[in-house]
């Protein structure tokens, strides 16, 4: 592929302007040692926002940027509706042709009217009520994902749906929701309608093609009750999504939850017997307000080093079947407010942080 030729030269254009840029990238390979031949085990890839965001309007660049950095997946939203899905195909057959020209494997996240609140579809499913939430889930994802069955291959049904429900006090069940039980709501019923459908239809895709196109279904936190109780009610999925933000210090060998004696994160996942895609990762110091997104700030700093700490729990455990790691994201996101602004390991096109060579390093492309 042409950004594989060029070596890293992006990377190295802007990072002087990094201070620890040298600091991370041993620090890492520190971190690392005698694993690195794992890489090439595991996809390496990104969070995106491609449409309707002018800070990612540039494909190319992009997967230019990706491909420079041995990173090969790319998650992007989709949004399904009767507003949004000419778009939404546009969107597709734009990034298709590009995507395969740099090697980058898409991975859409599909989301439907429901997921703002609209129960109708602007009126196109009229009744609201579980049966129609079901129509409005099928109908748009068996109509769209079979216009590009043949490119790609897995499918992610939403996103975060879990963190949707709160307790009888409207608490979150941020470290607890282990059960199903937590998870038996009238929110969920309807959101076991909506995911069904768009379950049933990627499987009807299947029977009738032939094809083995994958269904992803995530979680966060200790909410491993939403994966339960939408097994338990008929949501059919192959790959098991999950995101996680740490603070530095904390294992995931020895993972916090507010409802039970610390966990073994991997092992919890693996108990699902499915393979795993870490779908969003990065530093949880991000969320800080004491997070200046400035390399020669300390905080800032400890973030690199729990986003380095972060990548090698996930590259050397061997307790679960995981397949994949997505940092979220790549650029900085000025648009979005607060720490949703600056996740990015990029401030920009043309502007690295630390946290690029970080990533490079452990995807196989780094010093």
């Amino acid at each position: 592929m042409e950004g594989l030729q060029r070596g890293n030269t992006l990377m190295c254009t802007n990072v002087t302007r990094a201070k620890y840029f040298l600091m991370a990238c041993i620090s890492l390979m520190f971190l690392l040692g005698e694993n690195s031949a794992l890489a090439s085990e595991l996809l390496w890839g990104v969070n995106g926002h491609p449409v309707g965001n002018p800070v990612f309007a540039d494909y190319e660049k992009q997967f230019d940027i990706m491909r420079q950095n041995h990173l090969t997946t790319y998650r992007m939203d989709v949004a399904l509706s009767e507003a949004d899905e000419k778009l939404a195909i546009a969107q597709l057959r734009v990034l298709i042709p590009l995507a395969k020209k740099w090697g980058i494997t898409l991975r859409p996240v599909l989301t439907v009217a429901f997921h703002w609140g609209d129960r109708t579809d602007t009126g196109h499913y009229p009744a609201g009520d579980p049966q129609a939430l079901y129509r409005q889930g099928f109908d748009h994802v068996y109509n769209f994902v079979r216009l590009f069955k043949d490119d790609i291959q897995d499918w992610e049904l939403e996103n975060e749906t879990n963190l949707l429900v709160h307790d009888w006090r409207g608490v979150s069940l941020y470290g607890r929701g282990w059960t199903a039980q937590e998870f038996d709501t009238p929110l969920m019923h309807d959101w076991n309608a909506v995911l069904k459908g768009m379950s049933d239809a990627i499987g009807k895709i299947n029977d009738t093609n032939g094809t083995k196109l994958r269904r992803v279904l995530g979680t966060t936190s200790t909410n491993f009750g939403f994966i339960d109780y939408m097994l338990a009610h008929g949501v059919n999925f192959e790959v098991l999504g999950y995101h996680q933000y740490v603070h530095l210090g904390e294992s995931p060998y020895k993972a916090w939850s507010k409802a039970t004696p610390r966990f073994n994160l991997f092992q919890k996942l693996a108990s699902y017997g499915r393979p795993v895609h870490f779908t969003e990762v990065n530093a949880a110091e991000i969320y800080d307000k004491k997070y200046k997104n400035k390399e020669d700030d300390a905080y800032t700093r400890k973030g690199y080093q729990s986003l380095s700490d972060e990548l090698a729990f996930l590259k050397n455990q061997k307790d679960m079947p995981l397949e994949e790691v997505d940092v979220y994201e790549i650029f900085d996101d000025p648009g979005q407010k607060d720490a949703e602004a600056r996740f990015g390991i990029m401030y920009d096109a043309a502007t690295p942080k630390a946290a690029l060579a970080i990533v490079g390093q452990v995807s196989g492309s780094g010093p």
